[in-house]
């Protein structure tokens, strides 16, 4: 048989077992809607960016130096500031932590402010400091000025520009704002490396699953009467496998983008994140051939299927990250192909590596996917005799 005939036989059968997946309306569910919701519950679960400080604020005759305090704080990232107009009001909403905290501004003499603070306990010491700072550097500006006026016999504008001409001849302070805290911990790390063991979890569990297609084509005899044709085993051997591999791939592709556009994901890394993807496709494909290929009955393949899935992706990672797990047990981890991708998305998400550091994940996923698939392709080649 010509080389092009036997290409012709692998599209027809990957054209077939794509149809068969398209119109079967459960896979709609299960190839998209669940890993999206799994992923979606997850970054609810962690939450989002940093969330706002809601400060509330009373100033109903604002001064130069009430408003300063003000512009301070909404200088700051993720302050939103509400205004009240009595204490009582602002009180009420912060015992209904409608409001984190929030002050009410009493003017004093020569423009000065009295800053009257509320919270509850143990809430808004950095904001309050920041409050009380600006408050307490502009009664002394107020302060001077009044003195200068007093003193020089000036009128307050000229007070105030002598005071501003003297400032720009003080070397100012140098202020180097260093943010420190663990990656680890970061919101949208924590949300990435999730969808990272969904992502793993849901590309081999999908194949394995998958296996039942080519269980029922083999048991109603599609396969066998491919045979009689002028099709060669090799060629049906290569069909299957490129089904499921595609089928692999297509749930990576929904996970990844899926996640990404929906819920805002950074991979870091996508093109290391694609390439593990292919890897662990490779996997899932050699696993579900060999299932399908080994298997009797269709629940065979569901329980062993469900099973194997759940308990290796458990063993490798993809439901707790490895690296909170036991130093014996993560070592033991790494018998699984899980384990490897999980960790490779590990150091890309959240240590910041590409693909020059994480392709030895890469190699082994692509050993150990053409390991299986070429242990089931020998295994369909007998069952085809």
């Amino acid at each position: 048989m010509s080389s092009s005939s036997s290409f012709d036989s692998i599209v027809a059968i990957v054209k077939a077992n794509m149809i068969r997946l398209r119109n079967e309306r459960s896979n709609l569910f299960f190839l998209v809607v669940l890993p999206l919701m799994i992923v979606f519950a997850l970054g609810l679960a962690i939450g989002g960016e940093a969330s706002s400080n809601l400060v509330g604020v009373v100033d109903p005759a604002p001064t130069e130096a009430g408003q300063a305090v003000l512009d301070a704080v909404e200088d700051i990232d993720n302050v939103t500031v509400r205004r009240y107009e009595s204490a009582q009001e602002l009180r009420d909403e912060i015992a209904r932590r409608a409001v984190d905290v929030g002050w009410v501004a009493e003017p004093g003499q020569n423009g000065a402010v009295t800053l009257r603070w509320y919270a509850t306990a143990g809430e808004g010491f950095r904001l309050r400091e920041i409050v009380e700072n600006t408050a307490r550097t502009m009664n002394v500006e107020r302060q001077v000025v009044q003195l200068v006026t007093e003193d020089a016999g000036v009128d307050e504008a000229t007070a105030e520009t002598a005071l501003a001409e003297a400032a720009a001849f003080v070397e100012p302070t140098k202020v180097d704002r260093t943010t420190t805290g663990d990656p680890e911990n970061d919101p949208a790390n924590i949300r990435a490396v999730l969808a990272a063991g969904q992502l793993t979890l849901f590309i081999f569990l999908s194949s394995l699953v998958g296996a039942s297609y080519l269980l029922s084509t083999r048991l109603l005899g599609v396969t066998r009467r491919t045979r009689a044709g002028p099709v060669p085993v090799s060629a049906i051997i290569a069909g299957e496998g490129l089904s499921r591999f595609l089928v692999a791939l297509l749930q990576a592709g929904i996970v990844f983008f899926g996640s990404w556009f929906l819920f805002g994901v950074d991979w870091k890394a996508p093109w290391a994140v694609l390439a593990l993807s292919v890897g662990m496709a490779l996997v899932g494909s050699g696993g579900a051939m060999l299932l399908g290929t080994l298997a009797r009955t269709d629940q065979q393949v569901s329980a062993i299927g469900l099973l194997l899935g759940l308990v290796l992706a458990a063993l490798g990672g993809s439901m707790q990250p490895l690296q909170f797990f036991p130093d014996a047990l993560r070592r033991v981890a790494f018998v699984t192909p899980h384990a490897w991708m999980n960790d490779a998305l590990w150091r890309i998400l959240v240590d910041g590596e590409g693909f020059a550091q994480i392709w030895p994940s890469v190699a082994v996923l692509a050993a150990a996917g053409t390991v299986l698939l070429g242990v089931a392709s020998l295994a369909m080649a007998r069952s085809l005799r």
